[in-house]
């Protein structure tokens, strides 16, 4: 059932809609995240000037590990700020593929609201944070093995992820008892 889902998946892809979802979700949290990082950098570095504690070189050396960090920030949080983006925009994609490939499962969705939606993604961003969090100390000690911390990333990550993408099916069908569980 998997295989025959990704394999749909994979047919899908270059459609139209769904080329548009995806370019409209990557720009939009590439936005959103340039944004959360220029805020943090500008933030830092105002903090840093107006305390005066730094000059110089200092103050320098202190703007570019701003940066950097901010830039590190961006990368881990794409995942979380992407499923956020795609998760308001995903029900009219849902929608779609159902009428195509699970016509039977048409009858039965309900359609999801902005509201809904926003209150979905904001859940998954605080999954996402809250497991990642939880899973530092892990990533830490994976650090030096070069493949242990990325393969631990991905395994936590596909599992948060495919969470979240319940999710958004259990919104359109809250009868589904095999899904009830996903939504929460």
């Amino acid at each position: 059932v998997v295989l025959k889902a990704l394999l749909l998946a994979l047919r899908d892809l270059p459609r139209p809609a769904i080329l548009r979802l995806l370019i409209q979700s990557v720009a939009l949290t590439l936005l959103l995240l340039v944004f959360i990082g220029s805020a943090f950098f500008w933030g830092v570095s105002t903090l840093t000037e107006r305390s005066g504690y730094l000059s110089g070189g200092v103050q320098s050396f202190a703007d570019v590990l701003t940066a950097l960090i901010a830039i590190a920030a961006m990368w881990l949080m794409f995942r979380g700020a992407a499923i956020f983006i795609i998760g308001l925009f995903a029900d009219s994609i849902i929608e779609d593929v159902e009428k195509r490939h699970y016509p039977a499962a048409t009858m039965t969705a309900v359609p999801v609201s902005l509201g809904l939606s926003l209150r979905l993604g904001l859940r998954s961003v605080g999954r996402f944070l809250g497991v990642n969090l939880l899973a530092l100390p892990l990533y830490i000690l994976l650090l030096p093995t070069a493949i242990g911390l990325p393969i631990l990333a991905l395994l936590i990550n596909g599992w948060l992820l495919g969470h979240d993408l319940e999710a958004m099916v259990q919104q359109r069908h809250p009868a589904s008892p095999k899904l009830s569980a996903a939504a929460r």
